[in-house]
């Protein structure tokens, strides 16, 4: 990792001008990661420009103070810069409208990612999929050039790895995680002020939303597989957003006897947005890959083209396939 952090240290210190982005539909870990670089920034007087895809979720606003990530629209006009960092993704594809944006500008991007890399030149950016989040690499990036991390950036970067680790119970976490936190918290971030903020704040739409996808859990008839659907019409019908659907996934895998969690989610009569959970070593990447999606070993996810229910016969015809290699964990 060091030669990308020396890399990365030297571009910082060369430069004047950045702008940081991420993936479209923002998450935490995206979100502080973003913040805490552009904090760092701002304080050792670089310019920073923070432009999204899509606006950031009222339940992540507290990386955000004084409301300085914009969401971009057509017709903005940027300030030029030196430098565009990529944060949490190294798939053009996901930046969504972005995409063209900052490849028109023609300027040296950097991506600094923690999923499974595939680009042909990694080393050139910051990637490692050992990492529990994004909000780990920065965080290791700002100890590599001795920044001084006050409480502001402290938060973001707890904010970006509680969410990502899932509350610090993903596979990736490591005792390293927890180091990270440790300091983090000793920097004046307040564990139940943040908890409050993110997991304290559902919608009743989200609420009774999920209470209908629960009551309608499919699994498959050995029990490994399990997948709940999102019809865009139920969807609707709660008046929940798409954003409401995103922790669904992590709900199956706490099933007893389930290996793989699906959430099949429709987002217009012919594009399905999937999402892939693997319990212990199941392996789910694959399959996100084999539909052109991506992500990390034991969470992917991608899009589908088609039904609702062509989507759930595919993926789970997939994901049995995957379990013929692996015994059954739980019971």
């Amino acid at each position: 990792m060091i030669p990308p952090l020396k890399k990365i240290a030297k571009i910082i210190r060369k430069n004047s001008s950045f702008l940081i982005t991420t993936h479209a539909q923002p998450d935490g870990d995206g979100l502080g990661a973003q913040m805490a670089l552009h904090f760092y920034l701002k304080k050792i007087g670089k310019q920073s420009l923070v432009i999204n895809s899509d606006p950031t979720p009222p339940k992540f606003q507290l990386v955000d103070p004084r409301h300085e990530i914009q969401a971009y629209t057509p017709n903005m006009k940027l300030t030029p810069v030196d430098v565009v960092v990529v944060m949490d993704t190294h798939d053009w594809q996901m930046l969504g409208p972005m995409q063209p944006l900052i490849q028109s500008m023609k300027v040296p991007v950097i991506f600094i990612d923690h999923h499974v890399t595939e680009l042909d030149e990694p080393n050139e950016h910051l990637i490692d999929e050992a990492f529990g989040s994004t909000g780990e690499l920065v965080y290791t990036l700002l100890r590599w050039i001795k920044a001084d991390i006050d409480t502001e950036m402290a938060l973001a970067l707890y904010v970006a790895i509680m969410t990502d680790t899932s509350s610090f119970r993903f596979k990736r976490t490591t005792a390293h995680s927890h180091l990270i936190a440790s300091e983090l918290l000793q920097k004046g971030v307040l564990p139940e002020q943040v908890y409050q903020s993110i997991y304290a704040r559902d919608s009743i739409s989200k609420v009774r939303l999920f209470g209908n996808v629960l009551e309608n859990i499919q699994t498959s008839n050995h029990g490994r597989v399990a997948w709940l659907s999102v019809s865009r019409d139920t969807r609707e019908k709660y008046q929940a957003t798409i954003e409401d659907t995103e922790a669904f996934s992590n709900q199956l895998t706490l099933i007893a006897g389930v290996d793989i969690g699906i959430v099949f989610r429709e987002d217009s009569e012919s594009q399905i947005k999937v999402s892939l959970r693997g319990n212990g070593e199941i392996p789910v990447f694959g399959i996100a890959k084999k539909f052109g999606g991506g992500g990390h070993r034991h969470a992917a996810g991608m899009k589908i083209n088609g039904t609702l229910q062509q989507a759930i016969t595919q993926v789970c015809r997939e994901a049995n396939e995957v379990l013929k290699g692996y015994p059954q964990q739980t019971s």
